[in-house]
């Protein structure tokens, strides 16, 4: 008997799985710094890995994660200092889509952690002389808006323009910036 309860469970949950519509997408785009974060650096470039579960035709519910970098040189008669700040979102939230099929805007909010890493690293004519890091984990909410447009019954494309904000990092300073962003999502169950 519980061999065929184990039959039945293995033969039933890749069906749940894919009757429910679970969905996976990559982003790639420029991370855009303001504010006082943006007098520090210029344009970055950010990857994010999302991972979405239906909830309805116009609503899902999302984890994203993803890797944020920026890097930025100064250079005074043969001597070079690097600074570089990334940040590694682990975020969750939800996305409303405005038109339940087709080309449909959205908008959601994302809410979690940011690791966020800082790096100097000083050098003489080639030479290293110095080197720094530190990281810290910080929350932070990020609004998003954007569009979704089919190619394929399990395929999408979006475009998302984001808003980071991460709150109090070194020296209670808040971490701001606009992500620009084009990529897929791979719908793994029905759409």
């Amino acid at each position: 008997m519980k061999r065929w309860i184990a039959i039945l469970a293995l033969l039933f949950v890749p069906s749940i799985f894919y009757a429910q519509g679970f969905g996976i997408g990559l982003q790639v785009g420029p991370q855009i710094p303001i504010s006082d974060f943006g007098d520090a650096f210029d344009v970055g470039l950010g990857f994010n890995g999302i991972f979405e579960y239906a909830v309805s035709n116009q609503l899902a519910v999302n984890l994203t994660t993803g890797y944020h970098w920026w890097s930025e040189s100064l250079q005074a008669e043969g001597s070079e200092a690097t600074f570089r700040f990334s940040t590694i979102p682990i975020i969750a939230g939800f996305t409303f889509f405005f038109l339940p099929r087709g080309i449909s805007p959205f908008a959601g909010l994302k809410l979690g952690a940011h690791i966020e890493t800082e790096s100097i690293s000083v050098s003489d004519q080639g030479t290293e002389l110095e080197s720094k890091s530190e990281t810290q984990t910080h929350f932070g909410i990020t609004p998003e808006a954007g569009v979704l447009i089919p190619v394929a019954r399990t395929l999408d494309v979006v475009f998302s323009a984001e808003y980071n904000h991460i709150f109090g990092t070194e020296g209670g300073i808040d971490i701001t910036y606009f992500g620009i962003n084009g990529g897929v999502l791979i719908h793994l169950g029905h759409h």
